[in-house]
């Protein structure tokens, strides 16, 4: 018994820094008793001390950015009522007030009479990849920008030259 309980502790440790490196926490919603669990990273990712509040549906709620209150909610109704799985992209106000964007994934679990009893899924912090691939795009788009100010320059340059040659041609 106790060999089994280190090992619990070490897959534990290791979950935990696995989600750590992915930057990626779990949540479970045991629809029965209406009890959502979720794990170190997910805490961690909110911006709390894990197991400081009592998670809630309320709690994930409040933290979904209000640009995208509404495609949660609705996916959060169909998870648990159409029985789909789920994929969204939203943004999380933290609790220090910062705005990280998440992926977030979702499945329902029946029992034999196809009642939903639990609910489970994952949420990952995007935000460095979404900002890494907005300052690729910004500088695609300065560069573009660049390429067409120097041929727009160059272009009028030519233009307002041609016509003064012959000006300067014919006042010698």
């Amino acid at each position: 018994m106790n060999e089994e309980r280190k090992q619990i502790k070490k897959l534990k440790k290791q979950l935990f820094e696995i989600q750590s490196l992915a930057k990626i926490g779990s949540w479970e919603w045991n629809k029965k008793i209406n009890k959502i669990e979720w794990s170190e990273m997910m805490y961690t990712m909110w911006g709390y001390k894990p197991y400081s509040i009592t998670p809630s549906y309320e709690l994930a709620a409040s933290h979904v950015h209000e640009d995208d209150k509404e495609k949660y909610e609705k996916n959060i109704h169909e998870i648990s009522t159409i029985e789909s799985d789920y994929y969204q992209i939203v943004k999380v106000v933290k609790k220090d007030k910062s705005i990280i964007t998440v992926v977030s994934r979702g499945q329902c679990e029946k029992n034999k009479e196809g009642e939903i009893i639990r609910i489970i899924g994952t949420a990952q912090d995007i935000s460095k990849f979404i900002n890494s691939e907005q300052s690729t795009l910004a500088k695609e788009i300065a560069e573009e920008s660049d390429r067409l100010k120097s041929a727009f320059i160059s272009n009028m340059s030519h233009e307002i030259r041609t016509p003064m040659n012959a000006i300067l041609g014919f006042s010698n």
